[in-house]
C-alpha cells in the first residue's frame, strides 16, 4: 500500500462507523493547515474532540512533527481531548472514553 493510505483507511472507517452508529455526531475535517487534526469530532452538550491519525508503527517525519505537538498543547491547554489514534478502533475507543466523562 502506498504511504499514508492505511492511515487514511482507519479514518475512512472510523467515519463511516461514526454515522452509521451516532448520527448526532460528525467527524468534520479541516483542509490545507498543516499540523491540524485530522477530524474533530462535534456532538450534543457541546461535545468536541481531536483525532489525529496516524498509521501503526509509523516512523516519526520530523517535518510538521514540532507544529502537530504546538497545536496538541494548545488545545489541550484550552480544556480539549486530542488523541493520537492508529485505527478505527482505537479512535473508537477515544470517541467512548470522552463521551463517558
Amino acid at each position: 500500500m502506498e504511504k499514508g493510505v492505511l492511515e487514511k483507511y482507519g479514518e475512512g472507517k472510523f467515519v463511516e462507523w461514526l454515522a452509521a452508529n451516532e448520527p448526532a455526531y460528525f467527524a468534520i475535517k479541516f483542509m490545507h493547515r498543516r499540523g491540524w487534526p485530522d477530524r474533530i469530532v462535534v456532538g450534543p452538550k457541546r461535545f468536541v474532540l481531536f483525532l489525529e491519525f496516524k498509521r501503526p508503527n509509523a516512523p516519526k517525519k520530523r517535518r510538521g512533527e514540532k507544529l502537530q505537538r504546538w497545536f496538541a498543547d494548545q488545545l489541550r491547554s484550552y480544556g480539549f481531548t486530542y488523541e493520537i489514534v492508529s485505527s478505527k478502533a482505537s479512535a473508537i475507543e477515544a470517541f467512548r472514553k470522552e463521551i463517558r466523562t
